[in-house]
């Protein structure tokens, strides 16, 4: 299921990318990014972009792609070993040397927060058994999250030619990371203590997050956004990651949520402290003029559909994912509405998920997307009965009933075969006793009879 929903809302970034929603109130943001784009992280609605289908090189953004595959495919408890290559990544680095060992998840924090080129290649290394190997399976996932103008040739983003993307696909690529748990999590963290352990002995390594915008309580990174100086950390800011070479320019991608509305940057090819400013813009001015409506829960109840030949003959329905959609922000909810469309009845057996139908939702009555319905629970084929809409409870209830109805039968006729067989013990009993009366009666009346003809 939670594959299922990830794909859905994918799919909505994609869809979205074609065509953002009504024209806001303020003017859009001016940024020094080459390219860039804003969406609304739960909806996919894209609100700004700046030449998002350019090809650009994504830098450390890459590491992305690497810490959602370690997540979905290692153990966070798992021990891996660095080598002579992991040792020798260039870049940002922790400072792994051949045959240092560490956590998955030590080193995936480390790679997400401090941007650590080389655990990204001990990450890879434990995956693929190499840079090049893990490259074709990035690819491969890319493939499978929606991207469409992305090839990855290492996992960590150092410079090389064959390795591009567009802000478009970081966009997708970045949705598809923070829909999972532990990684939204990591990209949100300030800092985090790695633990290495290096020739039997371990030590600790603190790394800080590279994303200003989440980490700059001294208030020491001042940027210009517009005419106003400020201080680079951002209200309500969730991550993701930033990213910087000379061919790529300085990157970043940043989320951010407020009253209940998470918006997505991209800012690719800007300058060091541009790319936090840039981001700034976007943001604000996506906050200002936007906001998130839940227009469907995941689990909301739909009632129940009919169903055929099965051991119930009902079956609750559920939403099978959530539905968001983005409003300017002074819109009113009430323009949007949904109705539920069931099928009239699903056959037996049913398992739990199977659609049912749809909750179509509507802006001003113009339809705006669809959620599924699926069954609530799974339903097995019923018994004989079931084919004249008889349920099985109570199917086996008529059964049993029934049942106690022939036995109750047959003990009646038992009794009253054995209350036959009595009277007519009874009555033969009563026979012999007559007769043997009879005879006595007889014998007496002989005797009597011998008597009185003695006496003569």
């Amino acid at each position: 299921m939670k594959r299922l929903i990830s794909l859905i809302l994918t799919l909505c970034v994609i869809l979205g990318l074609c065509a953002a929603p009504a024209s806001a109130l303020t003017d859009l943001p001016t940024l020094k990014a080459e390219s860039a784009i804003l969406i609304d992280l739960r909806s996919g609605d894209v609100l700004f972009e700046k030449d998002a289908d350019s090809l650009r090189y994504p830098a450390s953004t890459t590491k992305m792609v690497t810490a959602i595959l370690a997540i979905e495919k290692l153990s966070m408890d798992d021990v891996i070993t660095a080598d002579a290559t992991v040792a020798s990544t260039g870049g940002s680095r922790l400072g792994l040397k051949n045959g240092d060992q560490m956590t998955v998840k030590d080193a995936l924090y480390a790679m997400l927060i401090g941007s650590a080129n080389d655990c990204a290649s001990l990450l890879a290394k434990a995956m693929a058994g190499s840079d090049l190997a893990f490259a074709e399976m990035m690819n491969q996932k890319l493939l499978e999250i929606g991207t469409t103008s992305t090839h990855f040739v290492n996992p960590h983003g150092l410079h090389d030619d064959d390795h591009y993307t567009t802000a478009r696909d970081l966009a997708i690529i970045a949705s598809y990371c923070m829909q999972n748990e532990i990684f939204a999590d990591i990209v949100s963290r300030e800092s985090y203590d790695a633990t290495v352990n290096s020739g039997g002995s371990s030590s600790v390594k603190t790394v800080e997050t590279t994303n200003l915008l989440l980490n700059d309580e001294k208030n020491v990174n001042r940027i210009y956004v517009y005419n106003n100086l400020r201080y680079c950390k951002y209200d309500g800011c969730i991550g993701v990651k930033t990213g910087n070479t000379s061919e790529a320019g300085a990157c970043l991608i940043a989320a951010a949520e407020r009253d209940n509305t998470r918006l997505l940057c991209v800012a690719l090819k800007s300058e060091s402290m541009d790319r936090f400013a840039d981001c700034i813009k976007m943001l604000d001015w996506g906050f200002e003029n936007y906001k998130t409506v839940h227009a469907v829960s995941a689990g909301t109840d739909c009632g129940e559909i009919k169903v055929r030949k099965g051991e119930f003959n009902k079956v609750g329905t559920v939403s099978q994912s959530d539905y968001f959609y983005t409003i300017p922000v002074e819109g009113s909810e009430e323009i949007i509405s949904k109705e539920i469309k069931l099928q009239d009845s699903v056959k037996a057996p049913v398992a739990k998920g199977t659609a049912v139908g749809t909750i179509e939702v509507y802006e001003s009555g113009n339809k705006i997307g669809s959620v599924p319905v699926v069954t609530a629970g799974d339903i097995n084929e019923g018994g004989f009965l079931s084919n004249f809409g008889v349920e099985d409870a109570t199917a086996k209830k008529i059964l049993t009933t029934i049942l106690v109805i022939i036995i109750l039968l047959i003990l009646a006729l038992a009794g009253y075969i054995i209350f036959l067989r009595w009277q007519m013990k009874k009555k033969k009993a009563a026979k012999a006793a007559r007769l043997k009366a009879k005879k006595e009666d007889e014998a007496r009346r002989r005797a009597m009879w011998d008597k009185e003809r003695g006496e003569k």
